[in-house]
């Protein structure tokens, strides 16, 4: 569904997964105290591909970010994360020793410019969904 631009709030920069343009991702409802994450659907395709799209609307400047991934113990998907023409993840998941576990990417420092477009893909592996819960940017 289309959930509009992405959530921004101003202490933390926060971007949730959940708040962003979903296309083959559905949202997770969690009351593990992680809050919402998405997953991809489970349409019987082992290596299926979505995307998430949203919009950088937090102030022009120079940032820390880094994503913070959902991880699973049956299979290692892969995702990119990128912020217009800049990468804030690429690569594959690492294996979780257990389902549902957060695991946080290395921050990487970017400069941004408002409205600049915020691109998902998430590709499944097996019985592991790409699942992912927020894009966090601290302005340096």
């Amino acid at each position: 569904g289309d959930c509009g631009p992405a959530a921004y709030i101003d202490d933390t920069n926060v971007f949730e997964a959940e708040e962003l343009t979903l296309d083959e991702y559905y949202v997770v409802d969690q009351n593990n105290g992680n809050g919402d994450y998405v997953r991809l659907i489970d349409n019987g395709d082992l290596e299926l591909t979505g995307t998430i799209t949203g919009s950088f609307n937090a102030p022009t400047g120079t940032y820390s970010c880094y994503a913070v991934l959902v991880t699973e113990n049956d299979g290692q998907p892969t995702a990119s994360l990128t912020i217009g023409d800049d990468t804030i993840f690429d690569g594959t998941y690492p294996l979780g020793a257990a389902n549902f576990q957060l695991y946080e990417t290395e921050r990487v420092t970017v400069d941004l410019t408002l409205g600049e477009p915020i691109t998902w893909t998430g590709t499944r592996d097996e019985g592991a969904y790409a699942r992912w819960d927020e894009l966090r940017c601290t302005q340096l």
